[in-house]
């Protein structure tokens, strides 16, 4: 499991898991390999060579996904 989730507590990650399971199927794929890369720790500059896109995509497709995730969490709260 990734470390930040392991600092939550027992109902946050519930709610973690449950906006991320309804968040991931509305991103596009380029959307949840920005946002799963940038999860684990890795810069936008390798996100970009790895995808092979240039870092301006690779933001844009995460703020993309924050949105929508942002969205999503805000019917959780």
């Amino acid at each position: 499991m990734l470390p930040i989730i392991e600092t939550l507590n027992f109902d946050d990650k519930e709610v973690f898991w449950q906006v991320m399971t309804e968040a991931l199927p509305q991103l596009t794929v380029m959307q949840r390999q920005c946002l799963l890369m940038s999860i684990i720790g890795l810069e936008q500059s390798v996100i970009s060579r790895i995808l092979k896109i240039d870092q301006s995509n690779v933001s844009r497709n995460f703020a993309n996904a924050l949105e929508i995730i942002g969205v999503i969490a805000r019917e959780y709260v």
